[in-house]
């Protein structure tokens, strides 16, 4: 072999590595395409949920409508009792009856799991954050049976916390089933007797858009 063949060996031999094994550099990195973004998953699920809810809006007479501008939060079967004490009747001090002391009730979601409470105020108090809110009756309806307490719609009148019933502006009792007062065993033997009547309800809650 002669002299200037030797000499070019090792330069093939240095190409061909280039060829094998390129250099990585900043360049060459940035000419991979990055993956497109996608809107926060939280955000998808919340706007899913609302709209959901929103589709199983109750279906109620005009005067236990909530005022437009407010959307459907959350839904709670109520399992509990109402608590009434044999009182002289405010009318006619002469005369007694059984008077609405307070409500006590568990609350639950759309799976069964217990997620709040219900008592006097009347105040829903949510497990998870504590929040409360206290309602006020607005308007009231007779339920479809005789033993079941009224259908009511509620105002928000004050709230204490910073979660999830703190954004609540509207409360809807539907589907009552129980809890009504007996018409009979207060007289004036019975006063201040307490008797704890069995409900179950459902409680519809809302918040400004």
């Amino acid at each position: 072999m002669s002299k200037k063949s030797l000499l070019l060996i090792p330069i093939a031999i240095s190409v061909l590595a280039a060829i094998s094994c390129p250099t990585t550099n900043s360049a060459a990195t940035a000419e991979v395409s990055p993956l497109q973004s996608t809107p926060p998953a939280m955000t998808v699920a919340q706007n899913r949920t609302q709209n959901d809810a929103n589709k199983n809006l109750p279906d109620v007479p005009p005067n236990l409508k909530v005022p437009a501008g407010h959307a459907l939060l959350l839904k709670t079967p109520a399992k509990g009792v109402q608590i009434y004490v044999c009182q002289p009747k405010t009318s006619d001090r002469t005369q007694v009856e059984w008077t609405l002391k307070a409500p006590e009730a568990d609350l639950f979601n759309a799976t069964g799991a217990l997620v709040g409470k219900h008592y006097g105020g009347p105040t829903w108090e949510y497990t998870k954050d504590k929040s409360k809110v206290v309602g006020e009756v607005k308007q009231r309806l007779d339920a479809p049976g005789s033993t079941a307490i009224p259908w009511l719609l509620l105002s928000a009148k004050t709230h204490q916390g910073n979660g999830f019933f703190s954004k609540v502006t509207y409360i809807q009792r539907l589907n009552t089933q129980g809890g009504k007062a007996p018409a009979t065993g207060c007289d004036s033997s019975k006063l201040n007797t307490t008797i704890r009547v069995n409900y179950t309800a459902d409680y519809y809650y809302f918040a400004a858009q």
